[in-house]
């Protein structure tokens, strides 16, 4: 670091020395306390009103200290997670990457850097370079989503701890985005990871915003591992018949035995599968009862049901495949000893943070 720099990062854990005005405006206090400088986006730039900044046009301490307060989060998560820092391209760690050059913008300075062995040029963002915004706050708002707290939540808690102020509509955006990365990584992953041979399946109904829906679950009996959370507004044959379809193909592979509740449905549906053992209405200090995903279904209905307003149907079958894939792959479960069903099929996780790991898909 140079002295300018060195100077920003002492300002920047100083108590009360940066104080935000705004979405694009911060008043920051000099090295001595006496003076306090506004800094603000201004077209394309952050510019400062010292007498520094008047003189070259160049970032003061000032702006590089708000600059630095920006990057924080997207820091301790790259500090937390080698993994991010790896080419995206060959792989190659970030000892043989290369820094070149910052891009700037409103919500902070984004590090670019050269992979020496392949040549492949990327930044740190990743997969979240279309959206605005921190990726690590991107990544901290669909946590928080998924662990139940609503959009405007959210946007209230990156405001008090993060001094970042995102209205609640684009995390709900920040959202959607991360629940196409999180799908796309899914598909391509499914086929690979190590399931059972017996699959549990149960229907139950929730209300999603004053309407009664159908929630359908297909779990994997050996890792948990669920195959499916699908919404539909009817439970007839045909609903169920384009549910297990949809998720044989995406497995590759059919199981041998499946566990259902007594609905008549699973029955007519399931008798076209000869190979397919179809067990039913057992008690509940039997082996073959489906008490496992009668479980789950409570874990997922209390999200559901705090599920907001959606944009379109295609957004809700989003933010369901999102609860889906959060569950697996990074909720704990304790019936796993503290592993996700995704590491116990065989997943192993390139990156400590879990969420992290699951936007690192190439595009």
């Amino acid at each position: 670091m140079n002295r300018t720099e060195k100077m920003a990062l002492e300002l920047l854990f100083r108590q009360g020395t940066i104080l935000r005005l705004g979405y694009s405006r911060y008043s920051v206090l000099s090295l001595d306390g006496k003076t306090s400088f506004n800094v603000r986006w201004i077209g394309k730039s952050w510019r400062c009103d010292c007498s520094d900044f008047g003189a070259s046009q160049r970032a003061c301490v000032h702006v590089k200290a708000v600059a630095l307060l920006l990057r924080l989060p997207m820091i301790i998560t790259a500090i937390m997670n080698p993994g991010l820092l790896a080419c995206p391209s060959c792989g190659a760690t970030q000892e043989k990457l290369r820094k070149s050059g910052i891009q700037r913008n409103k919500s902070g300075p984004t590090q670019r850097y050269v992979c020496t062995i392949c040549g492949y040029r990327f930044n740190e963002r990743g997969n979240f370079d279309k959206l605005k915004g921190n990726p690590a706050l991107i990544l901290i708002a669909t946590d928080l989503y998924f662990k139940g707290l609503s959009t405007r939540q959210i946007s209230n808690h990156l405001s008090e701890f993060y001094g970042t102020k995102v209205d609640h509509t684009t995390v709900y955006r920040w959202i959607i985005r991360y629940c196409r990365l999180m799908k796309k990584f899914e598909i391509e992953l499914l086929s690979k990871l190590r399931l059972g041979e017996k699959w549990h399946i149960d229907e139950t109904v929730v209300k999603v915003k004053g309407e009664h829906k159908y929630l359908w679950n297909v779990m994997d009996g050996k890792t948990r591992y669920l195959l499916a959370t699908q919404l539909s507004s009817q439970r007839d044959n045909g609903t169920f018949k384009k549910i297990f379809q949809n998720v044989t193909g995406r497995v590759g592979s059919l199981p041998r035995e499946v566990v259902t509740d007594g609905l008549g449905t699973y029955s007519k549906v399931l008798a076209n599968y000869k190979a397919i053992k179809h067990t039913t209405g057992k008690a509940l200090k039997d082996e073959k009862n489906n008490n496992m995903i009668e479980r789950v279904n409570k874990t997922i209905k209390g999200r559901i049901k705090t599920m907001e307003k959606f944009a379109s149907e295609h957004g809700a079958s989003l933010i369901t495949d999102g609860i889906r894939i959060y569950y697996n792959f990074v909720r704990p479960h304790m019936a796993l000893r503290g592993l996700t069903p995704a590491s116990v099929g065989g997943y192993k996780y390139p990156t400590g943070n879990k969420l992290l790991a699951l936007s690192q898909t190439k595009k």
